[in-house]
Formats: structure tokens, sequence, C-alpha cells
């Protein structure tokens, strides 16, 4: 399959803003498109931080003897995850 070859305008320019209330607006002219809510937002955070705690508890309960770095492996995975 080819790919297809989409010509930019240089004249349009689009903006992209964070918020809380909409976590992503894109204005593209003098139209916005608000992309996500407070209330999905909210929840999938919240829902990374759960997992985090439970993966935190968990590391008390897993094998020893190969390493700390392999042991926190699962709690390192959520380190940067909700800032991401």
């Amino acid at each position: 399959m080819e790919k297809e070859k989409h010509p930019l305008k240089p004249a349009k320019v689009a903006e992209a803003s964070l918020s809380l209330a909409h976590p992503i607006v894109v204005k593209v002219g003098d139209s916005k498109l608000h992309i996500g809510n407070k209330e999905e937002f909210l929840h999938r955070r919240l829902a990374i931080q759960a997992a985090a705690q439970r993966a935190k508890s968990a590391v008390t309960y897993t094998k020893s003897g190969k390493g700390r770095k392999r042991k926190l492996k699962a709690m390192n995975h959520f380190k940067e995850k909700e800032l991401r």
C-alpha cells in the first residue's frame, strides 16, 4: 500500500491546549474542538492511582533473590504514567 501525500497549508495553524474541564482543546482558526471531558479524565486518573497503590502493596509479596530492579518493576511502571 502506498502512502497518500497530504499537502500542508502553511496558512492553517492548529493549537492544542490542556485544561481540567476539557483535557484537550484543539483550535483551528475560529473553530474549537473539545476532546474528552472532566469526568473521563478524573476517572482515568483515579484508576491509574489505584493501580499504582495496588502494585505498591503487592511488592511485599513478590519473589526475592532476583534483584531489587525486578522486584519493583510493576511499581515503576506507574511512576510516570499519571503525568503522561
